[in-house]
């Protein structure tokens, strides 16, 4: 089973095919667009996971886990083009922002009370938490530009 990386790059792939054979209408722009932004977004993630320290070593831990933190902060706040729609698709827009808001101030005051006692243990967490904001962060892209399933 594909991952949603190996998906997206699939899906991208097509359109850029289509794009050298002169094939893609300019309607489709924002779908590529949209693409390259979660292909960017999936990898960030996937380099955090694989760059999680390998040492209880304070300094790396810290300076890791306020990159993730920052990281993920910031997609709350990130790009919000889409296309025009009616007032139950900004509803729906809203509710999916504020559900991914929720996510992430949930996992980081989960942060706040761990007590880590071993690098697989942060590793595991880490991927956890990064998996549940993608999740969240993803229901929310497909509100604004949906792609799930192609175009």
């Amino acid at each position: 089973m594909a991952t949603k990386l190996e998906e997206y790059q699939e899906y991208r792939d097509s359109y850029l095919l289509r794009l050298e054979n002169g094939q893609m209408e300019v309607s489709d722009l924002i779908y590529l667009c949209e693409l390259n932004y979660r292909i960017e977004v999936l990898n960030e993630f996937r380099i955090f996971y694989k760059l999680t320290p390998h040492t209880m070593n304070a300094d790396d831990m810290d300076y890791h886990i306020g990159f993730v933190v920052l990281f993920i902060g910031i997609l709350a706040k990130e790009k919000r083009y889409s296309k025009v729609m009616d007032e139950a698709g900004e509803a729906r827009k809203e509710a999916a922002k504020a559900h991914l808001i929720n996510v992430i101030e949930s996992g980081k005051e989960q942060l706040g009370k761990l007590s880590i006692t071993s690098a697989e243990e942060y590793k595991n967490y880490i991927g956890s938490f990064c998996n549940t904001v993608l999740i969240a962060w993803l229901q929310m892209r497909e509100t604004f530009i949906q792609i799930e399933g192609g175009k």
